[in-house]
């Protein structure tokens, strides 16, 4: 277990059964699906993440290529930009903030991460994914453009 601070909230993180679960997962989300919106998304999937940002996540045992699901938010921007939520599962847990005071040997990956939120799971697992028995979702939000042919 590897213990995480992300602006307010402190994880406690079992990084090899996340990158185990990773390593097991054919494919992701996005990969699975067929739909334009997916598919623009695989497309555009390097552009998401920053090198530094690729490089946290690996630390927290999650392989970037590999989020659970993504959807499409709203219509496009002025811009032509299609905005786009994602999430990655983790085998981990919250911890309380009471606790994490007494321990200061927590990594801080708020700045490399600035882009994403945590959310306990939603009682559900993505497709092709492992369920942990205690799970944290990280959710991210971008905009992307769309590279696919025709709309």
């Amino acid at each position: 277990m590897a213990l995480f601070a992300l602006r307010d909230r402190y994880l406690d993180v079992d990084v090899e059964r996340t990158r185990v679960a990773y390593g097991e997962t054919a494919e992701s989300g996005a990969d699975r699906c067929s739909c334009k919106y997916c598919q623009n998304f695989v497309l555009a999937r390097n552009d998401v993440f920053s090198p530094q940002a690729r490089e946290t996540l690996a630390l927290l045992g999650i392989d970037w290529r590999v989020e659970g699901e993504v959807i499409i938010v709203g219509r496009p921007d002025e811009y032509g930009f299609y905005r786009y939520l994602g999430w990655f599962h983790l085998a981990g847990a919250y911890l309380p903030e009471e606790t994490a005071e007494l321990t200061q040997s927590f990594t801080d990956i708020s700045s490399q991460l600035d882009q994403v939120t945590l959310y306990p799971a939603a009682g559900h697992s993505s497709p092709g994914f492992p369920r942990f028995k205690d799970e944290i979702e990280i959710h991210f939000m971008t905009k992307l453009p769309w590279l696919l042919g025709g709309r």
